[in-house]
């Protein structure tokens, strides 16, 4: 037994080697990988090190490392944490210098070794419950084995477009099956008419441009209840003066029907009791929330968060609100360049974690009390519109009447222009779309009302 142990220590040890020294080399690969492959998977202090600084090195610049860039970023991680600084750059040293294996060797190393350390997770997380005798799914258990070595690395080939056989698997990437589809409805069916798969497609940036408190977080948080209701997981971050409780409270009155005033009255004991009693079907099950204070985290720092959570909570968020992205650590002092990289990360993210990923920002101050907002009316950077897929301006016809009415001025794959009236319900944090006759009537009255008073 312990030859046997030693052995196989040895030999993940060497194809720990193979792993990173391939990652160090080939930019192909890591974009591959970097999201399956988590610190932990390595066993050697060193390499953890150098794993980390290679990913955030990746992330930041979107190219692979030199060795004297590698060592500089090497430098400002290093902690005592990861052993002497000195086999650091040993063993980098050596990683360099091992000579570069063929493609097919080196996705074959690369599924090995991530397929064995995902069944040595799952297995770590079963056989204490086993042991202790709690009762376990034989089902659970398999399904869980099984998605551990469900992962595919071969490179992707291009598509020829009568090319019949590869078509489903095109097509499966992209929107997924008809029995199990990826296209997430939005609860404005306005929205879905104008994009061309009737919903968001996972990989799509959605920016949503409103001026404060005209309707952001109350529209992402009605997109994402409406995704979570449909059976899929969701994220909202919120970052600036927010708090967890306050996603609790709005989300929970979005779904219960219950006034948020209400809700922040009830006991801690009722409002457990209100959200047993609304989580139709896992409703709440599905929701996650964090928040952060202005400018505590980056962009990058912000990524790796999410990565964590999905991997500690063990799902895929399907759709992620960032409200709002504005509040990130710059990058550097320029607006323009610095909004331009934060939403080329956030495009990246999206497409990379294939998610949705919802966006607040406001629109320049000239537009502020603009009912309709065009699309060059996005504050700071005009590099966000370039990146997005999808653009939807909210305004109010007055600043304090329940009215707002929606604009589509860009959307990639749709049709643009699209415009829809909808109506707040703050106490209940809704919106609920209504016609434009509707949308008339309700302004007539809010004048009316306004002049009888003056």
């Amino acid at each position: 037994m312990i030859l046997l142990g030693a052995s196989n220590v040895k030999g993940s040890s060497e194809l720990q080697q193979v792993v990173l020294s391939s990652l160090l080399k080939d930019s192909y690969v890591l974009s591959k990988v970097k999201n399956d492959i988590h610190i932990s998977f390595f066993d050697k202090l060193s390499y953890k090190l150098i794993y980390k600084c290679l990913i955030y090195y990746n992330n930041k610049y979107n190219k692979l490392p030199s060795l004297h860039d590698l060592l500089i970023v090497i430098d400002d991680f290093y902690s005592q944490d990861f052993g002497d600084k000195e086999d650091v750059k040993t063993d980098l040293l050596e990683l360099y210098n091992l000579p570069i294996s063929s493609d097919e060797f080196i996705i074959d190393q690369l599924t090995r070794f991530i397929k064995r350390r995902r069944v040595e997770e799952t297995l770590s997380t079963y056989l204490p419950k086993l042991r202790s005798g709690e009762s376990i799914s034989i089902d659970e258990l398999g399904d869980e084995l099984s998605n551990s070595v469900d992962i595919d690395l071969r490179k992707s080939k291009a598509f020829n477009l009568s090319d019949s056989v590869a078509l489903p698997e095109v097509r499966r990437d992209s929107i997924g099956s008809d029995a199990n589809p990826t296209v997430i409805k939005s609860s404005v069916d306005s929205i879905n008419r104008s994009l061309l798969f009737k919903g968001y497609k996972l990989g799509d940036v959605v920016l949503v441009v409103a001026r404060p408190g005209n309707g952001k977080t109350m529209f992402m948080i009605n997109e994402l209840s409406h995704a979570a209701l449909q059976g899929y997981n969701v994220l909202h971050l919120f970052i600036g003066d927010m708090t967890e409780y306050d996603g609790f409270v709005r989300y929970t009155s979005n779904i219960s029907g219950v006034d948020q005033d209400d809700i922040v009255l009830m006991s801690e004991m009722d409002q457990v009791d209100l959200v047993k009693k609304c989580n139709y079907n896992g409703h709440f099950d599905r929701i996650t929330v964090k928040s952060y204070s202005a400018s505590e985290i980056d962009v990058h720092q912000m990524i790796e968060d999410i990565m964590k959570i999905q991997d500690d909570l063990k799902i895929h968020f399907d759709m992620i609100a960032v409200d709002y992205p504005d509040n990130l650590i710059r990058e550097n002092d320029s607006m323009y360049d610095s909004g331009g990289e934060i939403y080329n990360k956030l495009s990246y993210l999206s497409r990379r974690n294939k998610s949705v990923v919802i966006v607040g920002s406001q629109p320049k101050q000239q537009y502020w009390n603009e009912e309709i907002i065009p699309l060059n009316g996005c504050a700071e950077s005009s590099r966000k519109q370039h990146v997005v897929d999808i653009m939807i301006t909210l305004g109010k016809p007055y600043n304090d009447c329940t009215l707002l009415t929606g604009f589509m001025p860009k959307v990639r794959r749709g049709i643009v222009g699209n415009l829809f009236r909808l109506e707040t319900q703050f106490e209940k944090a809704r919106l609920k779309l209504i016609s434009e006759f509707d949308y008339i009537k309700i302004k007539t009255n809010h004048l009316e009302s306004t002049i009888s008073e003056e």
